[in-house]
């Protein structure tokens, strides 16, 4: 008996009625408090839904569709999208850690500071993953002292995936 549109779905059930990167910072949900659609939000975000999404541009992660048990597709999907959107450059003690727009937009869902973010990145990555040991030897410098590393994201490319 509701009407939804594709940000309803995205923003108010798969990320659990979390506000949207337009709405201002101090909005406290994606919905109005007493919206009757918020009894449908998940009670728990997973940021994996972040690599499945797509809105047809070409920085956009590969459609994926969905089986019973989501489980792989979301890792595979996760992974495979921060593997080839993730970028590490080293030199001269600095190392920048560039990492896709969409973990900007929606940082909260990732974390609250870099280092958060990146580790949070590293957990999605796949264990045998080259640059998942990169970004752990980062991190393994920031224990116990300030960050060692910069963070950055990359640019969007908003023109229409026409693959």
């Amino acid at each position: 008996g509701h009407i939804f549109c594709p940000d309803d779905i995205e923003h108010g059930i798969l990320r659990g009625n979390s506000r949207h990167p337009s709405q201002p910072e101090d909005a406290p949900s994606f919905w109005a408090p007493g919206d009757p659609r918020e009894v449908l939000a998940l009670s728990s975000l997973d940021p994996r839904i972040h690599f499945i999404l797509n809105c047809g541009a070409s920085s956009c992660p590969p459609i994926k569709v969905l089986g019973a048990d989501p489980e792989a597709a979301l890792s595979a999907a996760a992974s495979s999208y921060l593997e080839a959107e993730t970028m590490l450059h080293h030199s001269t003690g600095q190392t920048i850690v560039t990492l896709p727009k969409l973990l900007l937009w929606y940082r909260a869902d990732f974390g609250s500071n870099a280092t958060e973010v990146c580790t949070r990145v590293c957990s999605l990555l796949l264990e045998k993953s080259r640059l998942r040991k990169l970004l752990e030897l980062v991190l393994a410098d920031c224990i116990g002292s300030e960050i060692s590393f910069e963070l950055k994201y990359g640019d969007y490319n908003w023109a229409v995936n026409a693959e």
